[in-house]
């Protein structure tokens, strides 16, 4: 008994080293991939979703324009469910949805017309029928999950579990 007690406490105290030396390693490895991972744009809430800020000290993010409560705001949500992101990169609007009853959801882009400043202050209306819906091609909600790092206008987006990549610029999947 006391050597099956024995060969049980050596096993736990070797698999306790072992997990030891595992996180370990696997801080060492972070540190170093972390270089090399996309960047996140900043998170700030907009009314009742969360809205993603471009990059920039001073770039504006979704105003109230992107609410429910707006014409823009309201198609989009009543037609492609909750507005998830919202942010500019470079001179367009992007919106990601997750979808509704009815089908999934989408990437919505607005171009605003010769960088405008009133189009780009994030406190101008766009009107629906400026905006380009882009249907993703897997099934289920679209996130923004961050920016290629050598490429701001690529955005890695997650589609129904999918991790994927979306040219703004081009309105565009990439995969």
């Amino acid at each position: 008994m006391k050597k099956r007690q024995s060969f049980f406490i050596s096993l736990l105290v070797g698999l306790m080293a072992l997990s030891v030396v595992i996180v370990l390693l696997a801080n060492d490895l972070g540190g170093t991939a972390k270089q090399n991972k996309p960047t996140m744009p900043s998170q700030v809430n907009v009314l009742s979703h969360t809205a993603f800020a471009p990059r920039g000290p001073n770039a504006p993010a979704c105003g109230s324009w992107s609410s429910r409560t707006t014409p823009t705001g309201s198609y989009i949500t009543s037609h492609y469910g909750e507005i998830r992101n919202c942010t500019l990169v470079g001179s367009t609007w992007l919106i990601t949805t997750l979808g509704n009853a009815s089908q999934g959801g989408v990437i919505a882009t607005y171009g605003c017309p010769g960088n405008n400043a009133t189009c780009l202050n994030g406190t101008s209306s766009h009107p629906v029928a400026g905006w380009n819906f882009h249907r993703p091609p897997y099934p289920g909600g679209v996130t923004l999950l961050a920016f290629e790092p050598n490429d701001p206008n690529v955005a890695i987006i997650d589609n129904g579990g999918h991790e994927i990549d979306f040219n703004v610029q081009l309105g565009k999947f990439i995969y």
